[in-house]
């Protein structure tokens, strides 16, 4: 009888040790050794009486900390609001978590232990980057910086973003310790930027250049309230439907306009043009009309070329390349000669500006032009 009253005891003790339930510390690393890892068990919490748990770690070192509570590895407890339970340890100590399982409430003590401390270094804007949307950074609390324009106010800009559905984030200290979601709204100004809310989505449907806000200056961290952002959308015309004019004596010969073609180089709007250079220089236009049309002397132009090359030879092909967004035009020549485009083949000859009757005269091949490349008697 004795041996089957200790199999059952041994069995109803098997049960019960089944039954426990587990409560570890989940959090930074810099507290619990794991990163937010709910069953590790060095960080398991000891029960001391009732439904109170425990659990001391030694030696803290000065800084911001945070973390929950974790059931049996899947039921996740926080602060009132269920977010992160965070502190802030002044000088080097030990520092207790405490836990009821009945109430979920969750406390920290500990000799130099205060409430967390809310500083704000920096802000960034993260989200799911692509192309020029956060510059095609995705999830990254660490890049995308945002420039302070008043106190405890940010903001940033992205121009020529294609249509498309948004997220975006604003995290604080470049990490997700603290950070900013909420909900967006096309017919507000300013919307309720929520303490470690969730995800921001708006959509476009147009090219458009999209700033982005967010003001913290009237944020009370004890609440979790007085935070606001904004998403400015501006529609613009499609880079790809934009077309610039070079008008140009190609190859030495007559001067005419030619349309350059957008294409996306060195992460920004670029429109360019093969052909044969003519030296001189180029008028600039962008209107089919030309009635903008502005000068560029050679001397206002930057080439590319390969070391130990003097540049391209009127005759050799060469790329003309605009930036708008920098209002610069660069010739990229790779040193090679002519390919024969268009058929020209015109030997290099001095080009010299003088002034004739109070205007500036460019001698290009025998053949006089103004700064406006239109020929001159």
């Amino acid at each position: 009888m004795k041996k089957a009253l200790l199999l059952i005891a041994a069995i109803v003790a098997t049960y019960a040790s089944a039954w426990a339930q587990t409560y570890v510390v989940a959090g930074v690393e810099s507290l619990c050794g794991s990163l937010w890892n709910g069953n590790d068990p060095n960080n398991a919490l000891t029960q001391v009486d009732g439904d109170n748990y425990e659990k001391t770690y030694n030696d803290v070192a000065a800084g911001n900390y945070q973390f929950k509570v974790v059931k049996d590895g899947t039921e996740w407890y926080g602060d009132q609001n269920g977010n992160n339970v965070q502190f802030t340890v002044t000088e080097t100590c030990d520092v207790t978590i405490h836990f009821n399982a009945s109430s979920k409430e969750i406390s920290v003590t500990g000799e130099h232990v205060t409430g967390k401390v809310f500083e704000i270094n920096s802000v960034h804007a993260v989200g799911n980057g692509s192309g020029r949307w956060l510059n095609g950074i995705q999830w990254d609390p660490e890049s995308n910086k945002m420039e302070e324009y008043d106190a405890k106010k940010y903001v940033i800009s992205f121009t020529g973003v294609p249509s498309g559905e948004f997220q975006l984030k604003f995290a604080v200290n470049g990490s997700w310790a603290d950070n900013f979601g909420g909900t967006y709204s096309s017919e507000e100004d300013w919307s309720t930027a929520v303490y470690n809310g969730n995800n921001i989505e708006f959509t476009t449907t147009t090219y458009a250049d999209i700033t982005i806000r967010i003001d913290l200056s009237s944020f009370d961290y004890s609440s979790g309230q007085g935070a606001m952002f904004s998403v400015e959308i501006t529609p613009v015309t499609d880079p790809q439907q934009m077309v610039y004019y070079l008008k140009h004596p190609w190859g030495g010969g007559e001067w005419t306009w030619k349309a350059l073609t957008w294409e996306y180089l060195d992460d920004t709007d670029a429109y360019s043009l093969t052909d044969v250079y003519g030296g001189v220089g180029v008028n600039l236009a962008d209107n089919p009309q030309y009635e903008n049309a502005s000068w560029i002397p050679e001397s206002d132009i930057l080439f590319s070329k390969p070391d130990g090359v003097d540049g391209p030879a009127v005759g050799d092909e060469v790329k003309f390349i605009y930036y708008p967004i920098f209002s610069s035009l660069i010739i990229v020549y790779d040193g090679s000669p002519s390919t024969g485009i268009n058929d020209v083949n015109v030997e290099k000859s001095a080009t010299t500006k003088f002034v004739k009757d109070g205007q500036i005269v460019i001698n290009h091949n025998g053949v006089l032009y103004n700064v406006m490349g239109q020929p001159v008697k």
